[in-house]
């Protein structure tokens, strides 16, 4: 397994500017797209139409992060105040009682979690970095677990932690980009 995917996300932290300002409402799963079809493709989709044409239907953002945590694994609670993903190289999918994906971000080494929109998932933000419409990292001691489901601090709503590894999640994004019109 590579971790291309984590190099291209900690490289591409600008990547919720280009694509608002185009109107592409810019979540969590949008950003991890992005980041997908440039780690497979060694380039940037150039822009919302090209997105918007490749990751819709099945394969739209919040359906294609509930269709690949499908193939993941769960993550169990850390024990003993440890880590429970420490490598890079995984998507992880919070995924609800229903199937459905309320969060995506990617693992960085030493147990950090990258993404866009993580505000309300970790505990102790009191410096405000996971604001909406930007990027910040975090520890994974940060999320708050309840026995063996991940807390979104913004609500009441327990969440499994399913961690994808980048490959079958790249296996994904060529699906989406072969029944397309785009060609890459």
């Amino acid at each position: 397994m590579t971790d291309r995917l984590t190099r291209v996300a900690i490289k591409r932290t600008d990547v919720v500017g280009k694509f608002w300002k185009q109107h592409l409402p810019m979540t969590c799963h949008s950003s991890v797209l992005l980041w997908l079809f440039e780690a497979e493709y060694n380039k940037s989709v150039t822009d919302a139409v090209e997105f918007a044409s490749i990751f819709t239907g099945k394969y739209a953002p919040t359906q294609f992060m509930s269709l690949i945590a499908t193939k993941g694994t769960k993550v169990p609670a850390p024990s003993g105040g440890g880590t429970a993903i420490a490598v890079a190289g995984f998507v992880l999918v919070f995924v609800d009682a229903n199937g459905n994906a309320g969060h995506s971000c990617v693992t960085w080494s030493h147990g950090m979690i990258v993404g866009y929109n993580q505000g309300g998932w970790f505990k102790g933000d009191t410096d405000n970095k996971a604001q909406d419409h930007g990027f910040s990292a975090h520890a994974m001691k940060e999320l708050v677990w309840v026995g063996d489901k991940v807390k979104c601090t913004a609500g009441d709503v327990l969440y499994t932690l399913v961690a994808v590894k980048e490959d079958k999640a790249r296996k994904y994004v060529r699906a989406a980009v072969s029944r397309s019109d785009v060609k890459v």
